[in-house]
């Protein structure tokens, strides 16, 4: 387990991108522990929790997990669990075609939207997981075997999910599940997929700055 301290959101939060352990153990309780690491490694006593993907499904366990510690939860692209039948195929091409060559066939056709650029599959391929056959392999069967629909319904903090309007990964109905099982609201931002945070980043932090403002400004009274 890895952190970076990178750079503040407007002058006003600190934001820490962690690197989650690719050597194991794998699942949403370890990656969450890996998460809870990370405030203890930085001595923060509250964090406001944004994730893009899995990312947004370890965030949910993070938060039932910690409620005092975590402030609030944005969930993109994500899901409470998986279509095991949907998802199965990508083990199989992983064994065939190795690593990138499988990110290079499916992330055109299920990461991004169908007028994405060249530029931004690229960019995409570029930051894919850099591991073997066999750590890709654990990760996505352990993500096939996430459900965190119980830790859903312990979350206290405030939410927000995020999709894409042309997510073929996590589908918009599954953002509106994340939505309803958090009392929250789905924003859909329009012709993205999967990656927004690589599709349209100017959207993304307008999104993801408004709400933390609005918890941050309620915070304060």
């Amino acid at each position: 387990m890895r952190a970076r301290h990178v750079e503040l959101v407007e002058n006003r939060l600190a934001v820490i991108r962690p690197c989650l352990d690719a050597r194991g153990p794998y699942g949403v309780e370890a990656w969450a522990d890996d998460c809870e690491a990370i405030l203890d490694q930085f001595d923060m006593a509250r964090a406001h929790v944004v994730g893009g993907s899995l990312g947004g499904t370890i965030a949910v366990s993070l938060a039932a997990r910690l409620p005092a510690r975590v402030a609030s939860i944005v969930c993109i692209g994500s899901t409470l669990h998986t279509n095991t039948e949907a998802l199965s195929p990508v083990l199989a091409m992983l064994a065939e075609r190795g690593v990138q060559q499988t990110f290079a066939s499916t992330l055109p056709e299920i990461g991004t939207a169908p007028s994405a650029s060249s530029e931004v599959i690229e960019r995409a391929l570029s930051l894919s997981n850099p591991n073997s056959v066999t750590v890709v392999t654990e990760i996505w069967k352990a993500a096939i075997a996430t459900d965190v629909r119980s830790s859903a319904a312990e979350v206290q903090c405030p939410a927000l999910a995020v999709t894409g309007e042309y997510d073929r990964t996590c589908a918009p109905e599954e953002g509106a599940q994340i939505a309803r099982a958090l009392g929250t609201e789905l924003v859909s931002l329009p012709n993205v997929g999967h990656l927004p945070m690589l599709e349209n980043p100017d959207a993304t932090a307008r999104t993801v700055s408004a709400f933390l403002a609005k918890v941050e400004a309620h915070d304060e009274f």
